[in-house]
């Protein structure tokens, strides 16, 4: 736009054929080139172009970290998962082997109605966790029930009492029901 279409613009008569051209010169002098960008101004977009590449540059600095961050952890997700699968199937063969001692556990816990710990037993099972035929047990179930069973194994509550002699018949040779004490001054018999 030159001058005297700006100054018609803004509402000025400008009479036809005056020469603007000096004015513009003047004008040119005093203010630069009406076209060009001041030094300032010029300066100034420069300075905020170079910010603006500097964080462009720093930006794609952070995406390739963050890239790279995610690839390694991608890596370690599928590491982990086969972990996880071996974890599950270690797992499952150590539920099913809990599974079997607890069966075999609660079989010994059954006994006839004829046998002596029938009474005692029967008390004690009440306390183990028992389900019917085919449903599944949990994990802390079977824990549960096989250490109370290794209590009542190492307490002796299993183990089948049979008579050492009774009334009517002796004691079995070697053995009696009541240990005799060691007496210095008795004689030994041959």
């Amino acid at each position: 736009m030159n001058l005297v279409e700006l100054l018609k613009s803004k509402g000025l008569e400008i009479p036809e054929g005056f020469d603007t051209s000096s004015i513009e010169t003047e004008l040119g002098k005093m203010y630069g080139n009406p076209d060009s960008i001041p030094k300032d101004r010029f300066k100034q977009v420069v300075d905020q172009k170079n910010e603006l590449q500097a964080k462009i540059t720093e930006l794609e600095s952070a995406k390739e970290s963050i890239e790279k961050k995610f690839n390694d952890t991608n890596l370690k997700i599928e590491e982990l998962t086969g972990y996880k699968t071996k974890y599950e199937t270690v797992r499952q063969e150590r539920i099913k082997s809990l599974a079997k001692r607890n069966q075999d556990a609660l079989a010994k816990l059954t006994v006839s109605k004829d046998d002596k710990r029938f009474e005692t037993l029967e008390k004690l099972r009440s306390k183990f966790v028992v389900k019917a035929e085919g449903e599944d047990y949990t994990e802390p179930e079977l824990q549960k029930n096989l250490e109370q069973f290794d209590l009542l194994v190492d307490a002796g509550v299993l183990q089948e009492k049979k008579a050492v002699g009774s009334p009517n018949t002796p004691p079995p040779a070697g053995g009696s029901q009541t240990e005799e004490k060691y007496n210095p001054f008795k004689r030994p018999t041959q």
